[in-house]
């Protein structure tokens, strides 16, 4: 299996790939797509150490290179995809591969993903390339056209369960269902919640803080962006205003699932009595029209748009 010690869920993924490696039936290029959090660039990580080795992000490699938006940057630029065919241009050094995996693949901007078209269509020899995106429709769709792309999906609560209790170790009932429940079968956000008592006592605060938010009338919610986002780079406005729409997912999830009475992911015990309240507020329909909402919200995101027009537009919505 392709998995690591610490990979949590997706074993459907993690043995195709084990077996297109043993097979050396190889593509070369993939794309990882599927929502922020459920472990793309985690498994990427273990593909390619099942390929050369190592990971070459933890522990550099000399045929592994991780191509990101840089700090102070909107965009993935064209400058570095120059850098990731001259790159490509040279023989492997070890293990017969050349690997570039491109994160976040839809923050490049136009002219570098036309010029990556171009690797994509002549690629080199034992080259392999690996795209992660968390919104696959912003890439073009000649790039896609021309990747195997491999989806990602939301690891189910029995699984998530199970998976974390083997690679944790940890048997605290109410702490592993606390956890289920914040991250919404997100394997990545489970694995960090996991491993920080700091992170975890954050992300509720955060939900709790997100759950008055969502109470409170328009002129309020408006305030609270600006306030939020006041003196704060494009980048770090961005962070923010992503980090709070995988929140209010999780909030409104919670939401539908007091209405619908489901139990694959329950309500905490914190927010329990406010999403109790919030639920007779929405109808299905008005539900449904929220998540859509917030997917069009991460894909505008996604596409360098203005982090406080991106929330401001959300929560005339909500």
């Amino acid at each position: 299996m392709i998995a690591s010690s610490k990979t949590i869920g997706h074993h459907q993924i993690s043995k195709y790939l084990s077996g297109v490696v043993k097979s050396k039936s190889l593509n070369h290029a993939y794309i990882f797509s599927g929502a922020e959090g459920l472990g793309k660039k985690r498994m990427a990580q273990d593909f390619v150490t099942t390929l050369v080795g190592c990971d070459g992000l933890i522990k550099p490699h000399s045929d592994v290179l991780w191509v990101e938006r840089l700090e102070d940057k909107k965009h993935i630029l064209l400058e570095q995809v120059h850098d990731l065919q001259n790159f490509l241009a040279l023989s492997a050094l070890e293990n017969g591969y050349k690997i570039v995996i491109i994160d976040a693949a839809e923050r490049m901007n136009k002219e570098a993903s036309n010029c990556l078209l171009k690797t994509l269509e002549e690629p080199a020899k034992n080259a392999i390339l690996i795209l992660t995106t968390s919104s696959k429709s912003s890439l073009l769709p000649t790039i896609i056209s021309r990747c195997e792309n491999i989806p990602f999906l939301s690891v189910p609560r029995v699984r998530m369960k199970d998976n974390l209790i083997k690679v944790y170790g940890d048997n605290d009932e109410v702490k592993i269902n606390l956890i289920i429940s914040l991250s919404q079968g997100k394997p990545a956000i489970a694995a960090r919640l996991m491993e920080s008592e700091q992170y975890l006592e954050q992300y509720k605060q955060e939900k709790r803080e997100l759950v008055d938010f969502v109470s409170n009338g328009m002129s309020d919610r408006l305030a609270s962006i600006t306030k939020m986002l006041e003196k704060k780079s494009f980048n770090e406005s961005a962070q923010i205003a992503r980090r709070k729409l995988n929140n209010l997912a999780v909030i409104f999830h919670d939401i539908l699932n007091k209405k619908t009475k489901t139990q694959s992911y329950s309500t905490d015990s914190f927010t329990e009595a406010a999403i109790g309240r919030l639920e007779g507020r929405y109808n299905l329909e008005e539900l449904k029209n929220i998540f859509n909402k917030l997917q069009e919200s991460r894909r505008s995101l996604s596409l360098s748009v203005n982090p406080k027009i991106v929330l401001q537009n959300l929560v005339i919505n909500l």
